[in-house]
């Protein structure tokens, strides 16, 4: 038998060469052959990684069944979970939350129990169904809605993209033959060629993948959702996971519509620097502050109600005549269509009760229930679209003539800049 120390030094050099170029070794290259599984990993471990600097404790030694051994990078396995898995989890969440929404009913409480619990049990880890073709995350005591994680086949592919040499590598083994193809759950996957086993043994063990596959699909699940329902979710008693999922949403279309606010307003903003014709100026400007700039204002409002838990029901935002086709894309977390021109008219106002006399001004209850400068804040936005878009915004003169408090284009965009934008 070849003396350990005849192979250990070169073994060495070539493992730091693939540290340094991020990358994988295919450690057979450099082992004598016919040397079993157990022998070849014992040899590694013993006489080459455990001699060697802690940063190659960072990569991963993989061992296959027929006595192939590879050593991967952490720089590898890094490059991996930043340039390929986000844009894998991103398309697999659109598909599987469309899945989940297909199978659930369109009331709230269903949604509710279709998120599964972030508890772990002891020791750390949730534990996992060894079904082929899926990771299942379970509570404790009841059965939910699996999330899943993103196809094997899927990551490993994009993984043989970035990593050709490996995908020559993993060519030589018939992993298509079988009935399901590559799994997660796979006993026997180390059988599968370094490609399939790199990825179960790296991500297909990775609580971190597993939770951004959960916390992606439930993100796109509340929107699923409100497409089916055909209503907002915001009221009040929302779990947790629920509460992060609009939350999430909210932050992600609040770009879009920022940006739809910075464009429209482009048009009346120039006018007001024209010699442009008084009608056609007053025309544009109230248009935008009626239209884009009242909608922006109410989605601001709805999300600061939502985050700081005032009661549903509180408010309305529709003028009345359109109370009942309030469709899903006008909840304040949908995404906004960028090409929208035409807004659906927003009025806000406070219901009356039985137990309340007189008019109610909504300007001074939001004031009252948001905290510190966030309602005087919120407020003044809607005051700066004039008071056409709010209850009490009406002046009537002596002579019983009604007119509206007027709106204002350049302080609300700064207004908004400095608050939101």
């Amino acid at each position: 038998m070849i003396h350990p120390d005849v192979i250990v030094a070169p073994l060495q050099a070539a493992i730091v060469e693939s540290m340094e170029s991020e990358s994988f070794l295919d450690l057979s290259l450099h082992l004598p052959e016919g040397m079993t599984t157990t022998d070849t990993r014992t040899f590694i471990e013993d006489y080459v990684l455990n001699h060697m600097d802690n940063a190659v404790s960072l990569g991963r030694l993989i061992v296959l069944v027929d006595g192939e051994a590879f050593y991967f990078s952490s720089g590898m396995m890094k490059n991996i979970a930043t340039e390929c898995l986000p844009p894998l989890i991103e398309e697999y969440a659109k598909s599987r939350a469309f899945e989940i929404a297909n199978t659930q009913d369109s009331t709230s409480t269903e949604l509710d129990n279709s998120i599964p619990s972030s508890k772990t049990k002891k020791g750390g880890r949730s534990s996992k169904s060894k079904t082929k073709g899926r990771s299942k995350t379970s509570t404790a005591e009841s059965e939910t809605v699996s999330y899943s994680m993103v196809p094997l086949i899927n990551v490993a592919n994009e993984v043989a993209k970035h990593y050709s040499d490996l995908a020559d590598i993993q060519a030589s083994y018939s992993v298509h033959e079988k009935e399901d193809g590559p799994v997660w759950g796979d006993d026997d996957g180390d059988s599968d060629g370094p490609l399939y086993a790199f990825c179960r043994h790296v991500f297909g063990t990775s609580k971190k993948f597993e939770e951004d596959c959960a916390n992606a699909v439930q993100a796109e699940l509340v929107k699923a959702m409100a497409v089916k329902k055909g209503s907002t979710m915001h009221s009040t008693g929302h779990g947790a996971a629920k509460f992060k999922s609009v939350d999430v949403s909210f932050e992600e279309s609040f770009k879009n519509v920022c940006h739809l606010v910075q464009v429209l307003a482009k048009y009346p903003q120039s006018l007001l620097n024209t010699q442009a014709n008084d009608n056609i100026r007053d025309k544009e400007t109230q248009a935008f502050l009626n239209g884009c700039a009242a909608d922006f204002v109410r989605r601001v409002t709805e999300y600061c109600l939502f985050k700081h838990g005032v009661e549903d029901g509180k408010f309305t935002f529709f003028a009345e005549e359109d109370e009942g086709s309030t469709g899903f894309g006008d909840a304040f977390y949908m995404d906004v269509d960028t090409t929208t021109r035409v807004f659906k008219k927003v009025f806000l106002s406070c219901p009356s009760s039985e137990e309340e006399v007189g008019h109610q001004d909504p300007l001074k209850i939001l004031r009252g229930c948001l905290p510190g400068s966030v309602g005087v804040g919120v407020a003044r936005m809607w005051v700066l679209t004039g008071g056409e878009n709010y209850a009490s915004g009406e002046r009537i003169s002596a002579d019983g003539e009604i007119t509206y408090s007027r709106g204002d284009l350049e302080r609300f965009l700064s207004h908004s800049e400095e608050s939101c934008l």
